[in-house]
């Protein structure tokens, strides 16, 4: 779970009910004031030990909702305190990366949640104490989401580019808004061919450099063990090949690989 898509995805979807409350109730929907504590309401078709009476007692330590912390890193909150020593020490003595051996940390049980030893995404660097430590040696900016993102890193590897700092310039909370920007002639943006296909082929996107790079991230079709030999889940997967064998013709694309996991820079 730690790690995966799945961790951010409970905050997203979260966010996303509350949004969509948000707007229905502008557009005058309505329901019950006590949906919560009612007859057959939420709390009593979830358990039997909500006791609506002590919801409004005055609470002796006042509302959790008011300790509250706010994130200062886009990772992990448990790396924070790493982060922040590392920087503090780097700083402090003037160090640098080259000066460095080891980096040894002590932590509580608890960060055992953010010990992945070999982080290979993004994701996953957002939950390892080893990467937290030496991107706050490198002076990384880890407040910014586009820290912890590996395409530019991934890219410009493999290109052989080896003077450019992938961590300046501008940032983007999705990579829609960066292609939105490119498009909009506010500089390049990195991407996954795949996604800006339609773009290339109508004029909207142009692409910088023909140098792509491969990418380990892919997409799959899954499915129960007890639907395999389904009809529908059968017609769905030759639909969805027929898709792809279609634009790869679309595109000249000569490799499904090439379409699905690329990088390339697009302006």
């Amino acid at each position: 779970m730690f790690g995966t898509m799945a961790k951010p995805l409970h905050a997203g979807l979260a966010s996303q009910a509350g949004l969509r409350a948000a707007l229905l109730a502008s557009k005058g929907f309505k329901s019950r004031n006590d949906a919560l504590e009612c007859n057959q309401g939420f709390a009593q078709t979830h358990g039997s030990d909500f006791f609506v009476e002590k919801a409004w007692e005055q609470l002796a330590h006042g509302y959790h909702l008011l300790n509250n912390l706010f994130k200062f890193h886009a990772a992990f909150y448990s790396t924070h305190a790493t982060i922040e020593a590392v920087g503090e020490l780097r700083r402090a003595r003037g160090l640098t990366p080259s000066q460095v051996q080891d980096i040894h940390v002590l932590v509580g049980e608890g960060c055992r949640i953010c010990d992945l030893q070999n982080p290979r995404t993004e994701l996953e660097a957002k939950f390892s104490l080893r990467a937290a430590a030496a991107f706050a040696l490198l002076d990384m900016p880890t407040s910014e989401l586009a820290c912890w993102a590996r395409d530019w890193n991934v890219w410009l590897q493999s290109a052989g580019v080896d003077n450019v700092d992938p961590t300046h310039g501008m940032k983007f909370e999705s990579s829609a808004m960066a292609y939105l920007a490119a498009q909009q002639g506010m500089g390049i943006a990195i991407a996954q061919s795949f996604l800006v296909q339609d773009a290339l082929h109508v004029g909207l996107l142009t692409q910088v450099f023909p140098h792509q790079a491969p990418s380990d991230r892919s997409y799959y079709l899954l499915s129960s063990p007890r639907h395999i030999g389904d009809s529908a889940l059968e017609t769905f997967r030759q639909w969805l090949l027929t898709e792809v064998e279609a634009d790869k013709r679309a595109y000249g694309i000569t490799d499904v690989d090439d379409a699905a996991n690329g990088t390339t820079p697009a302006e």
